[in-house]
C-alpha cells in the first residue's frame, strides 16, 4: 500500500513555524518544545480501488448530513403554518441541529482520533435516520424538535467524513478531495429544497404536509449512507506514537475541558436562542443561562491556556500560525453560511414569492455558486498550492456581496437578486473548502479529526451567534417598520383608528401566514387594500432584512485583514498520507 511510516525529526515550535512544516506532532508525555514532524522522505501516493470506494462511502455520509442540515431549515415557514399555536418555537427547528453540531464537534473529533472512526459514522447515520423519521411523523412542534435534536447528533457525527476524506489521500490531493466533498454537500443544498418544495406545492402526503417528504428522503439517504459505510469504509489504524491502549488514551482525554466547553456552549447557545423568543433578554431565565454559560467558557479558556497543555485545545495545534488565523476566519464564515441558509429563503418568501418551488429557485444563485466556489478553490489550490489569496478574496467577496444585498428591494428583477447572492455563495464555498484544507495541513496528522472538528465547532458557533444577532436585529426592525407601513395603508383607506386597532392583530396574522385570502376575509379589507397591505409588508420586510446585511460588512472586512496573516501552504502540499485505508482488493 502506498502509505509511509513516519520518521521522527525534532524541532522546537519556533523552528517549526520558521520552516513552514506541514504539522508538528507532540508526544503526550514530552514537553511542547520537543516536537516531531512528518517525515521528509515521501513515498509515491497511488490511487486505488479501495481509496475510491472509501471516499464514495464518506461522501454519501456527507451528502446525507448536508441534506439533514439544510432541508428542514428551508421549510421552517411551512412547518410553522401546520402548528400555528407553537409557531413561536419554529426557530428551534434550526437551533436543535446547530447547537448539538457546535457542542459535540468540540470534542467528538478528539474521540474519533482515538477510537474507531467507522463506528462514529455508523452511529451518526442511525441517529439521523431516527431523527428524520420522528420529525417526519410529528404530530406536534415538540416532536419535530425532538427529531431535530437526534438529527443534530447525526449531522455532527457524520460531519467527521470531512477530515476522514482528507486523511485518506496525499496532502497535495486534499484540495481536490475536499472540494469534491463540498460539491457533494452543495448538491444536497440545491436539490433538497427544490424536491421538498414540489412536495409542499402539490400537498404530497396531505394538505400542508408536503414538508414531511423532505424528512423521509433524509431518512432514506441516511439508510443508504449506513449501508455504504458498513460495506465500503475500512480505514487503517490511527497513528499512535506512544503505543498506548485505547482505554489509556480515552482516559487521558481532557474530560475537565469537555465538561466546561459542553456546559458553556449549551447554556450560552440556549440563552441566545431564548432571548426574545419567547423570553425577554433581561429575564432571569435568559440572563442566568447566559451568564453561567459565559463563565464556563471563560473557565474553559483559562483551563486550556494554563491548566493543561494536552487539553481539547492542544497547544501544539497552535504552533503554526495558520490554525489560529483559520479558526478566527471560520467564525465569520459560519455567520454567513448558517445565516444565509436561514435568511435568504425567508427573504425570498416574504419579498418575492411564497410559492415553495419558486422559493427554492430564487435560492439557486447562492447554493449553486457555493458549489462552484468550492470546486474552483480546489482546482486553484492544487495548481498554485497556496491558500492565502483565496481566503482574502473570499472575504472581500463576502464584504462586497453583503453591501449589495442591502440594496435588495421588492420589485427588483432576478438579475438584481442573482449577482449579490451568487457572489456571497461563491465566497462562502471558497472559504469553507479552503479553510478545511489549511487546517488539515498545519496541524499534526494524528489530531486531524480534532483540528478540523474544532474548526467546524467554531464555524457552528459563529453561525449560532450570527443567526441570533440577525434575528434580534431583524425582529426589532420589523416590529417598528411593519405596523408603521401597514397603518399608513389603512389610514389612506379612510379607516377609523378604533377599527384599525380591532383589525390589526388579524392583519398581522394573515401577513405572517402569507395568505392574501385571509386578508380579504377580514371585514372592511377590500381586494385593493389587501394588495396594498401586502406591498407595504414586503417593504417592511425588505427594510428589516437590510440591517442583517449591514451587520455582516464589518465582520467580512475584519476577516479579510485577519486572512492576510496566513503563511504559505506550498511546502505543506506533500505526498504524505495521514491515515490510509485498508487494502482489501
Amino acid at each position: 500500500m502506498s502509505l509511509q511510516t513516519p520518521n521522527q525529526n525534532v524541532f522546537g515550535p519556533a523552528e517549526a513555524e520558521k520552516q513552514d512544516i506541514e504539522h508538528v506532532d507532540v508526544l503526550e508525555d514530552t514537553p511542547s518544545s520537543s516536537t516531531a514532524t512528518d517525515p521528509p522522505m515521501e513515498e509515491k501516493f497511488v490511487w486505488s480501488y479501495d481509496i475510491i470506494t472509501n471516499l464514495i462511502a464518506l461522501n454519501t455520509v456527507y451528502f446525507a448530513a448536508s441534506w439533514a442540515l439544510v432541508v428542514p431549515t428551508s421549510a421552517i415557514g411551512f412547518i410553522a403554518r401546520v402548528f400555528p399555536e407553537q409557531a413561536s418555537d419554529s426557530a428551534w427547528i434550526a437551533a436543535a441541529v446547530t447547537i448539538p453540531n457546535c457542542v459535540l464537534q468540540a470534542f467528538m473529533g478528539d474521540l474519533s482520533d482515538i477510537l474507531d472512526r467507522r463506528w462514529f459514522l455508523l452511529v451518526g447515520a442511525l441517529f439521523g435516520l431516527c431523527g428524520n423519521l420522528i420529525s417526519g411523523r410529528a404530530s406536534t412542534m415538540g416532536m419535530v424538535l425532538a427529531g431535530q435534536v437526534l438529527n443534530g447528533v447525526g449531522v455532527t457525527l457524520d460531519y467527521l467524513a470531512i477530515p476522514l476524506s482528507a486523511e485518506a489521500v496525499a496532502k497535495k490531493d486534499r484540495p481536490v478531495v475536499s472540494a469534491i466533498s463540498i460539491v457533494v454537500a452543495g448538491v444536497a443544498t440545491v436539490i433538497g429544497p427544490l424536491v421538498q418544495g414540489e412536495f409542499i406545492k402539490h400537498d404530497i402526503g396531505g394538505a400542508d404536509n408536503g414538508w414531511r417528504g423532505g424528512f423521509y428522503f433524509g431518512a432514506g439517504f441516511y439508510a443508504m449512507a449506513f449501508a455504504l459505510v458498513f460495506w465500503l469504509y475500512h480505514p487503517q489504524s490511527r497513528p499512535n506514537p506512544e503505543n498506548l491502549s485505547k482505554v489509556s488514551r480515552v482516559l487521558k482525554i481532557d474530560w475537565s475541558g469537555v465538561f466546561l466547553v459542553t456546559a458553556g456552549l449549551c447554556l450560552f447557545l440556549v440563552a441566545l436562542h431564548y432571548g426574545d423568543n419567547p423570553d425577554p433578554w433581561d429575564s432571569a431565565k435568559v440572563l442566568a443561562t447566559l451568564i453561567v454559560g459565559i463563565v464556563c467558557l471563560l473557565a474553559f479558556g483559562v483551563w486550556e491556556w494554563k491548566g493543561t497543555s494536552v487539553g481539547l485545545l492542544r497547544h501544539d495545534l497552535f504552533e503554526h500560525r495558520n490554525y489560529t488565523v483559520t479558526l478566527l476566519a471560520s467564525f465569520t464564515s459560519g455567520m454567513v453560511f448558517f445565516g444565509g441558509q436561514a435568511y435568504i429563503p425567508q427573504e425570498v418568501l416574504y419579498i418575492f414569492s411564497n410559492d415553495p418551488v419558486m422559493t427554492s429557485v430564487w435560492t439557486y444563485p447562492y447554493n449553486v455558486a457555493c458549489i462552484f466556489g468550492a470546486a474552483s478553490s480546489g482546482i486553484y489550490m492544487s495548481w498554485t498550492k497556496e491558500a492565502k489569496g483565496l481566503m482574502i478574496g473570499s472575504f472581500a467577496g463576502l464584504t462586497l456581496s453583503s453591501g449589495l444585498m442591502a440594496i435588495i428591494h421588492p420589485g427588483i428583477n432576478f438579475a438584481g437578486w442573482f449577482f449579490p447572492t451568487a457572489i456571497m455563495g461563491f465566497a462562502v464555498g471558497v472559504q469553507v473548502a479552503t479553510s478545511i484544507v489549511v487546517v488539515g495541513l498545519c496541524t499534526p496528522d494524528r489530531f486531524i479529526g480534532l483540528a478540523i472538528s474544532m474548526a467546524g465547532a467554531i464555524r457552528a458557533l459563529g453561525g449560532s451567534v450570527g443567526v441570533t444577532i440577525f434575528s434580534t436585529i431583524f425582529s426589532s426592525k420589523l416590529d417598528s417598520y411593519l405596523p408603521e407601513k401597514v397603518t399608513k395603508v389603512l389610514v389612506a383607506a379612510k379607516m377609523e383608528p378604533t377599527t384599525i386597532s380591532e383589525l390589526f392583530p388579524g392583519i398581522l396574522q394573515a401577513i405572517s401566514a402569507g395568505s392574501a385570502d385571509a386578508l380579504v376575509q377580514i371585514p372592511g379589507i377590500s381586494s385593493k387594500t389587501a394588495d396594498l397591505i401586502q406591498a407595504a409588508a414586503a417593504e417592511a420586510y425588505s427594510d428589516s432584512f437590510r440591517f442583517i446585511w449591514y451587520t455582516l460588512i464589518p465582520f467580512g472586512a475584519v476577516s479579510m485583514v485577519i486572512s492576510a496573516f496566513l503563511k504559505s501552504t506550498k511546502k505543506q502540499m506533500t505526498s504524505v498520507v495521514a491515515a490510509g485505508v485498508q487494502r482489501r482488493h
